[in-house]
C-alpha cells in the first residue's frame, strides 16, 4: 500500500467505531437531518485533513 492508502485505512479504523455516535450527536444539535449530515461531513473532512498532524501515541 502507498502512504495515502495507509492514511485512509488508519483514519477509517479510528472513525468507524465512533461514526454512529457522531451522527447521533449532530442530530441532537442540528435543526434538520440535512444540517446534521453537513455537520458530520464537515467534521470528518476537517479531521481527515488534520490527521497527519496527530501524534501516534
Amino acid at each position: 500500500m502507498n502512504k495515502l492508502t495507509d492514511k485512509k485505512v488508519r483514519f477509517m479504523e479510528l472513525l468507524n467505531p465512533v461514526y454512529k455516535r457522531l451522527e447521533r450527536f449532530a442530530m441532537s444539535i442540528a435543526q434538520s437531518t440535512e444540517d446534521a449530515k453537513d455537520i458530520v461531513s464537515e467534521t470528518v473532512l476537517i479531521a481527515y485533513q488534520s490527521f497527519d498532524s496527530l501524534k501516534n501515541e
